[in-house]
């Protein structure tokens, strides 16, 4: 991008930057024409798009280089439109473990939309987000969800602490804190046992979507349930 004549050069433009063609995709008009102003102001040759079915029109109209996404858009969210670019544009998305500082940015929106689904406040010790950010997440952003939609799932707290977190990501298996606070160890058994009944009663009873959050198949956990009935 070129100085208006009389002005002094950007010290923050980025070198090459005007090579580079960025869309600005949020529903609020203010925030797209900040961002625009910005980014042009650096270089970039910038569009907007105020949802998702206009982004993937403009995708498929221009070259597209970098795209700024807004994650709370209306219909279509900002997670689906990013596989959805993903799929058109073979773009290579870094892997979570490789962007750990948007792991905080991500547990806010999935726990800001279970609350608001729930109509519970959630929110997460800094122990617990400490866990997180130390994981290496093999299944990306959509493993994180699940985590923290399986980890509501176990506890009618408002705040999720290490030990609602799957036994996975912190690392404990069948170690259970005692009511006198020491430390007891338990059979996978029952510990799994546990968890399921403890999920489905969380759940008021939906077996269907606790066989989803705990990752089994219905047919393996309508088995369990009748080996539970059956041992009394």
């Amino acid at each position: 991008m070129t100085a208006a004549p009389g002005t002094a050069p950007n010290p923050l433009q980025l070198q090459g930057a005007n090579f580079l063609n960025l869309l600005v995709v949020d529903d609020e008009r203010s925030v797209r024409d900040v961002c625009r102003e910005v980014a042009q102001s650096l270089g970039f040759n910038t569009s907007v798009a105020e949802s998702a079915e206009n982004d993937y029109r403009q995708l498929d109209a221009q070259s597209i280089d970098v795209v700024l996404l807004d994650l709370k858009l209306p219909g279509v969210g900002g997670l689906e439109a990013l596989h959805e670019i993903k799929e058109r544009r073979s773009l290579r998305i870094p892997a979570l473990r490789e962007r750990r500082q948007d792991i905080p940015l991500l547990a806010g929106f999935f726990l800001d939309r279970l609350s608001r689904t729930s109509g519970q406040e959630r929110t997460i010790s800094e122990e617990a987000l400490k866990i997180l950010l130390a994981y290496d997440w093999p299944g990306n952003v959509r493993e994180l969800e699940n985590c923290l939609e399986r980890a509501c799932a176990f506890t009618s707290n408002a705040i999720i602490q290490v030990r609602n977190l799957p036994s996975d990501i912190h690392g404990t298996h069948n170690l259970v804190v005692g009511g006198n606070g020491s430390a007891k160890i338990v059979p996978i058994e029952q510990l799994e046992k546990q968890t399921i009944l403890n999920t489905i009663e969380q759940l008021n009873g939906d077996k269907l979507q606790a066989a989803r959050l705990l990752g089994i198949g219905k047919t393996t956990l309508y088995r369990k349930l009748k080996e539970y009935a059956a041992q009394g």
